[in-house]
């Protein structure tokens, strides 16, 4: 795998649901977004709520990372949108 240092892009998987609102609003913090699918880990959410991460919007810095895999897994029925952003 390449240096994660060297890479051009971030990543933000989503469910496909959320993707009219992304396109008007943007992407936002759970934390001013009212209505959305959620796919999140709720134990994953405490701990980015103890740090106050619920006011950034989580990218990762490789594609298919564990969250990606489980989130996928977790939800077989849906269908996911993976954005990507140049750093």
């Amino acid at each position: 795998m390449p240096d994660i240092r060297e890479q051009k892009l971030i990543y933000h998987l989503t469910p496909l649901d959320n993707v009219p609102p992304i396109l008007d609003q943007g992407l936002l913090p759970r934390s001013q977004v009212t209505r959305f699918t959620d796919v999140a880990d709720s134990e994953i959410l405490s701990g980015r709520a103890n740090l106050g991460l619920e006011h950034k919007v989580p990218f990762h810095f490789f594609a298919g990372n564990p969250f990606d895999g489980r989130v996928q897994k977790d939800h077989p029925n849906k269908k996911f949108v993976l954005f990507t952003v140049h750093r």
